[in-house]
């Protein structure tokens, strides 16, 4: 289960997951005070946490000499629809 905590004076939105909490905003020219990746972002970052740990996972049961994995996630809107951009770089002897 997540919980999202925001109060009456700003977007500043506290997040509780597993024991963790994480704080989402969004920009000041928005309304915010971006003390936090506005919530799109976390989005972005979801998709590029969960491909990265995908990925190291599946070298580990390989036992691939993969150093480090490098995922860069951004998106764009084209047409009504959200193009989402997906880079990986692995940093290795493969």
């Amino acid at each position: 289960m997540v919980i999202a905590e925001v109060g009456k004076d700003t977007y500043k939105t506290e997040l509780t997951v597993a024991g963790h909490v994480l704080v989402a905003d969004e920009p000041e020219e928005l309304g915010g005070t971006n003390q936090g990746p506005a919530p799109g972002e976390f989005l972005l970052l979801s998709l590029a946490s969960c491909t990265a740990i995908t990925l190291r996972m599946y070298a580990n049961r390989k036992n691939w000499p993969v150093e480090q994995i490098r995922v860069e996630v951004d998106f764009e809107k084209i047409d009504n629809k959200t193009i989402f951009k997906r880079e990986i770089r692995l940093v290795g002897n493969l």
